[in-house]
């Protein structure tokens, strides 16, 4: 309302045309033309720069929803792959089809085979995955494949294997088991094939056969087509090889990787005609108001230029003559000088104001906040109280590395004293001037008229400071800029100090430490493992505080020893291993971790006190997975006392789980879930490879017959020893003791 106000004096009045005879009135109103325009330029800009973000933003979330719901819907079928080779993998009817055919080399049981096929059924129905198109496992040394709907008789033994686990390709089941001339439908057919070996027994390294999850290809592209849209092009890569295409692979590029394998990597491409914006009736709307609003400003632009020239009118009328001749601006120049008394020891007296004025200005500097283009006015004009030409500016970092706790009094009573120090040190040859930056950092600036004196000046300053502090438990450490002698780079001297503080990080503090130019330079090579993440993860789940010490071990060992690690690199480290840490407990949500904060560690630390804090932090969070998993230790206790009692008994030919439930008051599946869990591997399994494994010292050590070994062990039936001995061992015991 004002300025619509001022709009209709103006046209009330007559208009002063005058004025525009006058270049400063003219400069003055272009001026605010000019700052009109930039404003209407920066808001044009904003709104158009608002429009395209809204509209960009959309159309990535739209497709960053789709490549999101694609990984999710691959994901499931290979989350049911791996449930499916999972289950094979822990079957006992298939673990003793296994023993019957290939150990034991009898015909199979019909009764066994029923149970089998019967399985294999019952795992395609629950895995409730309608694109599942069979299930086959193939035994090494047998000439029968298995699948949920039958028995398929090969030409020869399957002696084959899965190199590269897990299989993950379209093909047939014949190309992938290298047998083209099975043309049964379930071999011949093309499928989404995903396939892992299978293990009898859970000695690692031995593969006893190969089983294969196969997913209909068809039926799974037309899902996947209509997830991405009629128009996108859509790949999915495992191991960077393409294992389905659909469309046209051109455009935009919106990748996922696998949730459950990070090898499987999703791709959608869009069409770049569909990122084009188009104007639409608001935009023609907001250009018609930027132009009314630019014809209002305008008049507002020469209300405003009359008011404020009306003045300087005045002044010209007094002291230019009628009909002058020559440039305006110097007649008004010469004017004013001559009545403000410019000529006669104004300006003097003005400039050199009081020490206090300049004293806050260079404090003003220090703090960042007096621009660069002032600083050069200020140096010209004698503001800054620097006598000499040589300067050399110190960042004094002050540390308590005490047991106790300090209040902030403490900081500011070392402050003082190293004040104190500066002014008892000031001389006429060298000048020291301080200025504190917080409690815990002064700025110091060693003025001199040789360079060469600046810096035995900071040496000695250090010393007489730790002298008068006299404490062992305050710190006190020097950042050190190079020797300038141009006030003008002041503000880069303070990012030196900040760079060469940096140095404590590998020296240490209560040190002096100097700038270098090839801090710019810095390298980037540093240790971190590949598999910190995993590791520290898996580390976090078992409380494991032993591994976590080593893994900070051997990320310092390794760059202290292996590397020269410079300030930026180390920073750079320690950001890696923030991540690291803060990811591995993402990892463990399942723990309720959400509730342990890990603050990242800021300037002005030595990388032992970074390590040790880290290892303090790793401390806390095992000691709170501890309450928060095993808050009951009589569990823990019984658990133990279990896996304590099958050691101790294995060879116990009585030794059975209902034998152990009646014993410690639990039952069979308590005890069965408590091997998976604490051992890794089922009841059975541990307790037969505990006494394989003495078996086989037995028969190195002893001259005892097969028949007494086994009894010894806990076998009251030789061909159960026999089986045993062979699917873990992988030969028999006679062989074995040759």
């Amino acid at each position: 309302m004002v300025i619509i106000k001022k709009v209709r004096r103006l046209v009330s009045k007559k208009v002063n045309l005058n004025h525009f005879k006058s270049k400063l009135f003219i400069k003055l109103f272009m001026s605010y033309l000019i700052i009109i325009t930039l404003f209407l330029v920066a808001f044009s800009g904003l709104v158009i720069y608002n429009a395209t973000s809204v509209f960009f933003n959309k159309k990535n979330q739209e497709y960053h929803l789709k490549i999101e719901a694609l990984a999710n819907s691959m994901d499931l079928q290979v989350l049911s792959a791996k449930n499916i080779i999972a289950s094979v993998n822990s079957s006992e009817t298939i673990r003793m089809m296994y023993a019957s055919t290939v150990v034991e080399n009898k015909v199979m049981d019909s009764y066994l085979l029923y149970q089998g096929l019967g399985e294999l059924t019952s795992m395609k129905k629950l895995s409730n995955n309608l694109d599942i198109f069979n299930i086959i496992v193939l035994f090494k040394g047998y000439n029968r494949a298995y699948t949920g709907s039958g028995v398929i008789l090969l030409k020869d033994n399957y002696e084959g294997e899965l190199n590269d686990t897990p299989y993950y390709n379209v093909a047939t089941a014949g190309e992938v088991l290298d047998m083209p001339d099975i043309y049964d439908l379930t071999f011949s057919k093309e499928n989404i094939v995903y396939g892992d070996n299978y293990s009898y027994s859970s000695t690692k390294g031995i593969v006893n056969g190969t089983i294969l999850a196969m997913f209909n290809k068809k039926s799974l592209e037309n899902k996947l087509s209509t997830i991405v849209g009629k128009y996108n092009g859509m790949t999915i890569n495992y191991k960077e090889n393409t294992v389905v295409s659909y469309g046209i692979s051109k455009g935009v590029i919106f990748s996922c990787i696998s949730g459950v394998d990070r090898n499987l990597v999703f791709h959608i491409y869009i069409n770049k005609e569909d990122f084009k914006m188009e104007l639409d009736d608001s935009v023609y709307f907001g250009v018609g108001f930027i132009v009314l609003t630019s014809i209002l400003f305008v008049l507002t632009a020469y209300v405003m230029s009359n008011r404020y020239y009306s003045p300087i009118d005045n002044i010209v009328s007094i002291i230019m003559p009628p009909q002058s001749e020559g440039d305006e601006f110097d007649h008004i120049i010469n004017g004013i000088q001559t009545l403000i008394g410019e000529r006669n020891g104004y300006r003097e007296k003005m400039v050199t104001i009081s020490p206090y004025a300049r004293q806050g200005m260079l404090h003003g500097i220090l703090n960042g906040n007096m621009e660069q283009d002032r600083l050069k006015i200020l140096s010209d004009n004698n503001f800054i109280d620097l006598k000499k030409p040589y300067f050399e500016l110190v960042l004094a970092n002050i540390d308590y590395q005490g047991a106790g706790q300090i209040r902030e009094i403490h900081y500011m009573d070392m402050i003082d004293i190293i004040q104190s120090v500066c002014i008892g040190l000031s001389t006429e040859e060298i000048q020291i001037l301080c200025y504190i930056k917080d409690n815990k950092n002064l700025f110091l600036i060693t003025n001199s008229e040789e360079e060469q004196q600046l810096e035995n000046t900071v040496y000695k300053l250090h010393q007489v400071i730790l002298k008068e502090i006299d404490d062992e438990n305050f710190m006190i450490t020097f950042g050190v800029s190079k020797v300038q002698d141009n006030i003008n780079y002041l503000k880069a001297a303070c990012q030196e100090t900040m760079d060469a503080l940096d140095n404590m990080l590998t020296g240490g503090r209560n040190a002096v430490y100097f700038y270098e130019s090839s801090y710019a330079a810095d390298k980037k090579d540093y240790y971190f493992p590949k598999d910190a993440t995993r590791r520290v993860a898996k580390d976090f789940r078992d409380r494991n505080m032993t591994d976590l010490k080593k893994f900070l071990d051997e990320i310092y060992k390794n760059n202290m020893d292996k590397y020269d690690a410079t300030p930026r690199t180390i920073r750079l480290l320690v950001d890696e291993l923030h991540i690291a840490t803060l990811n591995a407990l993402k990892i463990n949500n399942v723990f309720n971790t959400t509730q342990i904060q890990i603050d990242k560690i800021e300037n002005n630390v030595t990388l032992d006190e970074i390590f040790n804090y880290y290892h303090a932090i790793y401390e806390t969070i095992c000691s709170q997975l501890e309450d928060l998993v095993t808050p009951n230790q009589d569990i823990e206790k019984l658990n133990q006392d279990i896996i304590n009692y099958m050691k101790d008994n294995f060879t116990n030919a009585e030794l059975s789980l209902a034998h152990i439930g009646a014993l410690f008051g639990v039952s069979n599946k308590y005890i069965s879930l408590m091997c998976k869990n604490c051992l890794g591997v089922t009841y059975l399994q541990y307790v037969q490879e505990k006494r394989i494994e003495y078996a086989s010292h037995l028969l190195q050590t002893t001259e005892s017959s097969l028949e007494q070994i086994a009894g010894m062990c806990g076998y009251s039936n030789m061909l159960t020893f026999r089986r045993n001995f062979k699917s873990i061992m992988g030969m028999n015991p006679s062989d074995y003791r040759k």
